[in-house]
């Protein structure tokens, strides 16, 4: 994944600072190319995400939206 694909990546974190799970917030322009992504994902191929939930998401704010 490249920097104008991948806004934002980082640790999910317990209430003692333990990482708990990922987030991985991307812009993929169709759902078949993140499927595509995915499934050569090293990752996802090598079982460190065994479970991957996919939800839309509308950015509002932030210095970090793609422009375009």
């Amino acid at each position: 994944m490249n920097g104008e694909t991948s806004w934002l990546e980082g640790a999910i974190l317990n209430e003692l600072g333990n990482m708990v799970g990922s987030v991985l917030m991307a812009d993929f322009p169709t759902r078949e190319e993140l499927d595509a992504w995915l499934a050569g994902d090293p990752y996802v191929t090598d079982g460190v995400w065994q479970e991957v939930e996919v939800q839309p998401y509308r950015a509002a704010v932030g210095a970090w939206l793609p422009t375009g």
